[in-house]
């Protein structure tokens, strides 16, 4: 089954017309790792390193929200469809 993950920000800023602002960052560090070998020979005291291997990972993710807001004058503003005409 899928999932959803909701992450939610909220800013209050004053901006001018075209400047991009940056108004959230979300960022998640994983680190992860495991082992691997011949089953058996892997635990072996003193010569078991011979048939096994460790692995370790990390992943950094991160996710900017940018915006560049632009005020439109009401000559511009577009009719919504549900508005009688």
């Amino acid at each position: 089954n899928p999932y959803i993950i909701k992450k939610q920000t909220d800013t209050t800023l004053i901006v001018k017309d075209g400047e991009t602002i940056v108004i959230s960052g979300l960022s998640k560090q994983r680190t992860s790792g495991g082992d691997s070998g011949i089953p058996g020979l892997k635990d072996v005291p003193g010569l078991g390193y011979l048939f096994k291997g460790d692995s370790r990972a990390e992943t950094m993710e991160e996710v900017l929200i940018f915006i560049t807001p632009h005020i439109l004058g009401p000559e511009v503003v577009p009719q919504r469809a549900d508005t009688p005409r």
